[in-house]
C-alpha cells in the first residue's frame, strides 16, 4: 500500500539548501569519476543537488518539527567550520575557516554509505514495497535519473537531442547491462605505452612535466603508433589483453576516437610558436568600404575585438 498518498511531502515543508549548496560547489572540483567527466554537457545538474531533491521529494514530511529536523540531519548533515591553510606567493600560510559538511549523504562519495541502503528500504517500504516510478522527460546529462536509480526508483529518462540520448545510454544503461563482464582490450592498445602502464597498474597515472603529452604534440607516446612501447618485449603477449571491464574498454576506444579526431583537425589546429591552436573565436566581421577591392583587412562587428587578414598592410 502507496503510504505516500495525500501527505506532505518534505520538499513541500523544508529542504537542506545550504548542505545541498556546499556539496554542489564541491562536486564542481571533482574530476575522476564523475558523469560529467564522460562528455561535456550545458546546464549540467550537481548530483548533490539531485539527491536531495529527489529524497526530499519522495519521502514525505513528518510533521513534527524535532522529527523534521533529525531527517534534514540524516539527509545533508550538518554544516560544521573547518580550517584550511593556504599558502600564497610570498611563501605566507594563510589560515581561514570554510564550511563544510559532516554526515548526511549529499557529499561526493557518499553515495556508497550504508545511510543510502536505509534510504532505499525506507523509499521502497513507503510505495507498498515497490519502485516508485520517476520520470523525466528532459533528461540532458542525466543527473536526476541516475540518482533516482541510486535511490532504487524505476526510472524512465528521455531527451530529443541525440548526443544527450546517447550520454543517458553511457551514463545509465551501459553500466548495468556490463556490469560485472570483462572481455579482452582491442589489440590497437599495445602500440600505447601509457595506457598498458596505467592498464597494468590498475589506475590512470598522473603525469607532469614530459612526462605529459599534450593532445596535439605528434610525438604523443599515448597515441603514436610508432612510439616504443615501455614493457618488456619478453612479456607475454596475453599481458596486453587481460580482460578487462567497461571502464577500460570506454578508455581505449575514446583513445581510439581522439586519435583519428586529431589527425582530421592536425591541419586546422596548428601549433604557431610553440602554442597549439585549441579554439576559433566566430564573429561577424565586415570590410571597411574605404579601403581598396581586394584588401584582407576585416573588422569585427565586436568592439572588443580586433581581426585582420595576414598582413596589417593591403
Amino acid at each position: 500500500m502507496d503510504k505516500t498518498k495525500d501527505v506532505l511531502r518534505l520538499i513541500e515543508v523544508a529542504f537542506p539548501l545550504q548542505q545541498a549548496s556546499l556539496a554542489s560547489v564541491h562536486e564542481k572540483n571533482v574530476r575522476h569519476g564523475h558523469i560529467s567527466t564522460l562528455h561535456i554537457w550545458p546546464a549540467r545538474r550537481p548530483l548533490a543537488a539531485c539527491r536531495a531533491a529527489l529524497l526530499a521529494t519522495l519521502l514525505p514530511d513528518p510533521g513534527d518539527p524535532e522529527k523534521r529536523q533529525a531527517l534534514l540531519d540524516e539527509i545533508g548533515g550538518k554544516v560544521v567550520a573547518k580550517e584550511v591553510k593556504t599558502t600564497d606567493e610570498d611563501g605566507t600560510v594563510i589560515s581561514e575557516e570554510k564550511e563544510t559538511l559532516a554526515g548526511g549523504v549529499l557529499a561526493w562519495g557518499q553515495e556508497n554509505d550504508p545511510s543510502m541502503d536505509s534510504f532505499r528500504t525506507r523509499v521502497r517500504e513507503l510505495y507498498g514495497d515497490h519502485a516508485p516510478k520517476v520520470l523525466d522527460p528532459f533528461a540532458g546529462g542525466g543527473a536526476i535519473p541516475l540518482e533516482a536509480m541510486r535511490l532504487g526508483c524505476d526510472v524512465t529518462a528521455a531527451d530529443l537531442n541525440p548526443v544527450a540520448w546517447f550520454i543517458l545510454k553511457c551514463t545509465l544503461d551501459y553500466p548495468q547491462q556490463f556490469a560485472g563482464k570483462k572481455w579482452p582490450l582491442p589489440d590497437f592498445v599495445k602500440d600505447w605505452p601509457d595506457f598498458i602502464e596505467d592498464y597494468l597498474a590498475g589506475k590512470i597515472k598522473k603525469r607532469k612535466g614530459n612526462k605529459k603529452h599534450h593532445f596535439s604534440q605528434p610525438s604523443q607516446p599515448l597515441l603514436s603508433p610508432s612510439a616504443p612501447l615501455h614493457i618488456a618485449e619478453e612479456a607475454p603477449a596475453s599481458v596486453f589483453l587481460h580482460d578487462a571491464d567497461l571502464a577500460w574498454h570506454v578508455r581505449a576506444w575514446g583513445c581510439w576516437v581522439l586519435e583519428r579526431a586529431k589527425a582530421d583537425l592536425a591541419a586546422r589546429y596548428p601549433v604557431i610558436n610553440g602554442e597549439p591552436t585549441v579554439a576559433y573565436l566566430w564573429a561577424r566581421t565586415a570590410r571597411d568600404k574605404a579601403e581598396p577591392f581586394g584588401c584582407h583587412r576585416r573588422y569585427s562587428m565586436n568592439p572588443s575585438c580586433f581581426f585582420s587578414g595576414p598582413s596589417e598592410s593591403c
